[in-house]
C-alpha cells in the first residue's frame, strides 16, 4: 500500500543485524527510545522549538532555532539546518545503502547491485506526491514507504534488503542529526539557564504580555469602532428627526425611508 508507515512496527526493529545492533536490546531502553522517536517523527510531533513555544514551555521565548538562529525550528528544519554539519539526508541514505548492500548482497551479481543502488538514489531525488514540497527521501525520513520504492525490487529478498536500508537510515538520522541536535540544545539551554526540570513548567504570564497587549489593542479597537458607529447612527437619527419637524408632514414618508436606508448602509 503506497504511503504506509512500516518503520514503527516491531518486526522492523533490529532487522539489520550486526549493523544497527538494535537486536541486542529487544525490550530495553534503546528499543523504547527508537520506538518513541519513530512514532513522534512520523506524527511530526518531535519537541522542536516551534512546538515547545506553542506549548508555552518555560524559558522558550520564541520559535527560532537556537543553533542557526536564522529559521523557525519546525520539523522540516531539523533535517536541513546548516548546523547539522557533514550529515544530511542524502549522505546518510547513501551510506545506509552502501553498508547494507556490502553486507547482505555479497552473493548477488555486481551489475544488479550497482543498478539497485542507482535506482534507489534516483528515486530519492524525485518529487514526493505525499509531501509535495520535498523529495522522496523526506518520506523515508518521516518513516513512510512509498510503492515506488518496492517497484525497483526484483524479488522478495530485495524488498527485505530495502527495508533493512530504511531501518538503518532511520537509525542514522536519529543518531547523527536528532541526537546531535538534542545534545547541542542541552548545552545552549544550560548557558541560558534553562534546565530539564524547569522545562516541565509553563511560561509565566509576563512572558506572554506582548501577545496579551496585542489582543487588548485589537479588542479596544473593535469597541471604539462600535462606539463610533452608534454615535453616527444617533446623530443621523436626531438630525433627520429635526428635518421632519421643520419640513412638515408632507416629507415624513420620504425622510423615514432615508432613515432606514442610512441605518442599513452604516
Amino acid at each position: 500500500m503506497p504511503g504506509q508507515n512500516l518503520m514503527t512496527r516491531p518486526e522492523y526493529f533490529g532487522s539489520t543485524r550486526r549493523v544497527t545492533r538494535i537486536d541486542l536490546y529487544p525490550f530495553g531502553a534503546l528499543d523504547a527510545s527508537i520506538r518513541s522517536f519513530r512514532v513522534k517523527n512520523f506524527l511530526k510531533i518531535l519537541p522542536t522549538y516551534e512546538r515547545l513555544y506553542e506549548r508555552k514551555v518555560w524559558g522558550i521565548q520564541n520559535t527560532k532555532c537556537p543553533r542557526c538562529i536564522v529559521e523557525i525550528e519546525t520539523w522540516e528544519h531539523i533535517w536541513s539546518c546548516r548546523k547539522n554539519g557533514i550529515y544530511n539526508e542524502s549522505k546518510l541514505f547513501s551510506d545506509s545503502i552502501e553498508e547494507i548492500c556490502d553486507y547482505v548482497m555479497m552473493d548477488e551479481d555486481a551489475n544488479e547491485i550497482k543498478e539497485f543502488k542507482e535506482n534507489l538514489m534516483d528515486i530519492s531525488t524525485n518529487r514526493s506526491n505525499i509531501m509535495i514540497l520535498h523529495n522522496m527521501i523526506r518520506e523515508i525520513t518521516r518513516g513512510i514507504i512509498n510503492e515506488k520504492w518496492m517497484n525497483v525490487c526484483k524479488n522478495s529478498s530485495f524488498k527485505t534488503i530495502l527495508r533493512d536500508i530504511f531501518d538503518l537510515y532511520l537509525t542514522k538520522i536519529q543518531e547523527h542529526i536528532w541526537k546531535e541536535r538534542c545534545n547541542e540544545m542541552t548545552e545552549i539551554e544550560k548557558q541560558m539557564g534553562i534546565f530539564k526540570d524547569l522545562k516541565r513548567k509553563k511560561r509565566d504570564a509576563d512572558d506572554d504580555s506582548e501577545d496579551k497587549e496585542t489582543d487588548t489593542r485589537k479588542l479596544d479597537k473593535s469597541k471604539n469602532k462600535k462606539k463610533i458607529k452608534n454615535l453616527i447612527k444617533t446623530d443621523l437619527e436626531n438630525k433627520i428627526k429635526n428635518d421632519v419637524f421643520s419640513l412638515g408632514s408632507s416629507n415624513r414618508h420620504r425622510i423615514g425611508n432615508n432613515i432606514i436606508s442610512n441605518l442599513i448602509n452604516t
